[in-house]
Parts: C-alpha cells; structure tokens; sequence
C-alpha cells in the first residue's frame, strides 16, 4: 500500500524531480568550475608577481655588479701599469731623465754652487759624490727598445680587454648566485607565511632547501675575484705578450699599416690567445683506423678559468682567503671553506667551465674589440672629410637639398689612412687608461637610464649590454640546480 502511494507520488512529481535533480546537479558543477576557477586565477596572478619580483631582483643585481666591478678598475689598472712598464719605455727613447736621475743632478748642481762660495766667503759644505748618469742610447739599444715597446704596448692593451672581459662576468656571476639566494629564500619565507600556499616556488629547491648564506660567507665569495687582480692576470698578460710576438714580432716599426692591416693583426692575435691546438691522432704516432699518420687539428677554445679561479679545494682556496682576510693561511689544503662557501665555489667553477661561459665571452670580446677598432678607425685611420665631386650629389627635386648632399654616400665617406706602424703605439699605450676608466655617468641608475651608454666606459659598456652576456646572467639567477648549463666549455669551436 505505502509503495504503492509512493510510487504513484513519484509518478505526478516526475518532471519536478527531474527539473530539480537538473538544477543541483549543475550547480555543484557550476561551484566546482568556479572554485577551480579562482584557484587558477590566484596561481597565476601569484606567478605575475613572482616573476616581477624576479625581474625586479635580477635589474637590481645588474646595478650591483656594475657598481661593486667599477670598484675594482683602479686595482687592476695599478697592477698592469707596474707589470708592463710601456711609459718607461717611452720616456727612456725620448731622451727623458728618471725622476730620480734629474733629483740628483739638481742637489749636485746646488751643491756645487755651495763649494763655490759661501756665507762671508767662508767655504762651504763639501761636495756629494758624483752621481752616475746614463749615457745616451745607441741605434741598436733604441731598436730593441722600440721593439719592445711595440710588444709591451699592444699586449697590455689586449691584455686589458680580456681581463675586463673576465672580472666583468666574474663579478657578474657572483652576484646572481647571491641574489638568486636571497630570492629564493625571501619566496621560501613568504610560503611558509601563506596558508593558502599561492607563492609559486621552485620545487627542486624547495625540496633541498639549505641555510641562507651568511654575511661573512658573501664578503669571502666576492673576495675571490682578489685572484684574478692578483695572481690570474700574469699568465695571462704572458700569453697576450706570446700572441703580440708571434703576431708583430716581424713586422717593421716603419712599415706603412692600413686599418685592414690593424685588423688583422688584431684578429691573429686574437686567435694565438683564445683557441689552443686539440691533440690529434699523430701525437700518438697514429692516423685515422689506427695507421700511422698525421690527422688535422682543431683548435678549441682557451680555458680562461684558470686564470679567474684558484683550482677547486687546493691551497690556492685558503691563499685567497688568508690575503683577504688578513690571516695565516690555514694549513689544511681546503682551508676553512664552509660548506656554504664550497657549494657557491662549486658552481661558480661550473659556470666558467660551461659552454654558456665561452659563447657569452666570445661574444663580449667580439662587442670590445669592436670598440677598439673603431675608435682606431676614426682617430688614426680617417682623414679629413673631402667634399664629393659635383657629379656625385644626388639630384633632389624637393625639399632641403644640403640634408638630401649630407646623407650620401659620398659625402659621408671619409679617406682611409695608412700610417707607419710606430704611428700607432702612443694611441695604444693610451688605451689602457680607456679601458679601465671609471664607468661613471654612463651607470646611469639615479636616471634610470641604464645601459643607454651615455658618456662613461665604452668597453664596459660594450660587455654589460651584450645580448650573450645577460642572457648568461638570467641563467645563472633562474637556476635552481646546477643542471642548468651545458657543460664543457673547453669544445667551442674558434671561427677567425
């Protein structure tokens, strides 16, 4: 009876029923499309601000770098200026007496002016000795000074640029590692904070988190680039003087030099610099299919880490730390090396081993150089300006016809020089000085006008707004783990 005046129930009220099973079901749907809705509107507005935070950090380091890299220009100028001695060598060929050398010959002169008659005619203090004068230079002493000078002058310069080179990415990669940290670490605190957990962070690091570094640990890790100012910088000054010897060693101080001619000796001695020759097959007395022979070498690219880095947990660590600090170097061959130390230590050797590292400093070598050849080009290797033939200005129907004469080709070009190749070496001692100015007004950050090059340091300028140099920069800073570069750097390949 009662199922039965149910069923009849369920019979009349069907379509009620089924109109409002319709509506609940859609409206749990409905919520749960909402709910998952805002879920993914809060992740991704939490991942917008993530990374404006992360934009934010990464143009904060960029000021960071230049200005703690400026810091260290004077201390390397210093060290290169009192290496290669090439205003010495100068001063000797003009004739010029030593500071010392014209000293003694003034208190010689007043002395003898004393002997000769002093107070009421009474006699004086006795002479000095004589003091020894260097003689004259003969032609053959003044041939192998301009040699060397001729060296000395174009290896210090070249020499500048790679070191600029190397402490500018040294510097930069430093700070990115430090200010990856503190990011990650800011971001790590905030999710702890949120219950929502909305903050978007690295799941690799998360999982691995380790303790924040330190104040003292960050003035130990930036003191590292002490080796390359101080110890790194001789081979390398050596082996730029090697490639300037082998490259302009023959060449005559009088013979004439185009700016197709400087190229060129620049490129070469580019080449003898950046790239070494691969051991073949023939060094082990065997060819290709193992029959004895000679096989082509290819030239890979230089590893220039050893000579920004000390060797990886060796003494020459602890060097570093002792003549920073002040202290007696440990005794242990690591040092007192924290563990957080090492781990920074540790990727910092892992980024100047990458190919990341040798493509980004081709091509800021590639940027500098090309500041060198063309402020050559335009102070040595340009003439005056001619005025074009009549026949070769452009007809101009309209308009103003001085601005239509002013962009032409033949009125912008200028004469091409060729100068003695003596000619160019007070330019090239000069450029050193170039090289390591302060950047200055060209920073720019009060204006907020960086990297617009704007008076300042061409070179330096050059390699902080190289397109591979920031994009090594963001790799470093948006690395989580230390897979995130490619590894030997050493098999770039050199193309001159």
């Amino acid at each position: 009876m009662v199922l039965s005046a149910l069923s009849s129930a369920l019979v009349r009220h069907q379509d009620t029923i089924i109109y409002t099973s319709g509506i609940a079901v859609a409206g749990y749907v409905m919520a749960g499309w909402l709910a998952g809705k805002i879920r993914e509107l809060s992740t991704v507005g939490a991942a917008d601000r993530a990374r404006e935070n992360l934009a934010r950090r990464f143009a904060r380091n960029n000021q960071d770098t230049a200005w703690a890299a400026a810091a260290l220009f004077p201390a390397v100028l210093g060290q290169l200026l009192e290496a290669m001695r090439v205003e010495e060598l100068t001063a000797r060929l003009q004739g010029k007496q030593p500071a010392a050398v014209g000293a003694a010959r003034a208190a010689l002169s007043a002395a003898a002016a004393t002997v000769s008659g002093g107070v009421d005619g009474k006699p004086g203090s006795p002479a000095p000795a004589p003091v020894a004068v260097e003689q004259p230079l003969d032609k053959d002493a003044k041939l192998r000074l301009w040699n060397d000078l001729k060296i000395l002058a174009f290896a210090r310069t070249l020499a500048s640029v790679y070191i600029l080179n190397l402490l500018s990415i040294l510097v930069q990669t430093q700070i990115c590692l430090l200010g990856r940290g503190s990011y990650l670490e800011s971001i790590l605190s905030a999710d702890e904070e949120t219950p929502d957990k909305t903050v978007v962070v690295p799941v690799a690091f998360a999982e691995t988190r380790r303790s924040p570094v330190d104040a003292q640990t960050e003035r130990e890790f930036l003191s590292f680039s002490w080796y390359l100012i101080n110890v790194g910088y001789r081979p390398l000054l050596e082996r730029a003087r090697w490639a300037v010897e082998e490259t302009l060693g023959n060449v005559a101080l009088k013979q004439p030099v185009t700016f197709d001619d400087f190229v060129t000796y620049i490129e070469n001695a580019r080449a003898k610099i950046e790239l070494d020759e691969a051991p073949s097959s023939s060094a082990l007395g065997r060819g290709p299919g193992g029959a004895a022979g000679t096989t082509p070498t290819t030239p890979q690219f230089h590893a220039f880490v050893q000579y920004v880095l000390p060797q990886p947990e060796t003494s020459a660590e602890a060097d570093v730390l002792a003549a920073t600090s002040g202290t007696q170097s440990p005794t242990s061959p690591t040092g007192d090396v924290s563990p957080s130390l090492r781990r920074l230590l540790r990727e910092l050797h892992l980024t100047f081993t990458s190919v990341d590292f040798a493509v980004a400093l081709r091509s800021s070598l590639d940027a500098s150089i090309e500041v060198l050849l063309s402020q050559f080009k335009t102070s040595t290797f340009t003439g005056p300006t001619q005025p074009p033939p009549p026949d070769t200005l452009p007809v101009v129907t309209g308009g103003d016809a001085s601005a239509a004469a002013l962009s032409s080709p033949a009125a912008a070009s200028a004469p091409t020089l060729s100068v003695p190749l003596a000619t160019l070496l007070p330019r090239i001692s000069k450029t050193v000085h170039t090289v390591w100015s302060s950047p200055g007004a060209g920073l720019g950050f009060e204006m907020g006008m960086m990297g617009t090059g704007m008076g300042g340091n061409p070179y330096y300028e050059a390699i902080r707004n190289d397109a591979a140099v920031r994009s090594l920069a963001a790799v470093v800073f948006a690395r989580w783990g230390e897979d995130g570069l490619m590894e030997g750097g050493d098999d770039i390949r050199g193309e001159f």
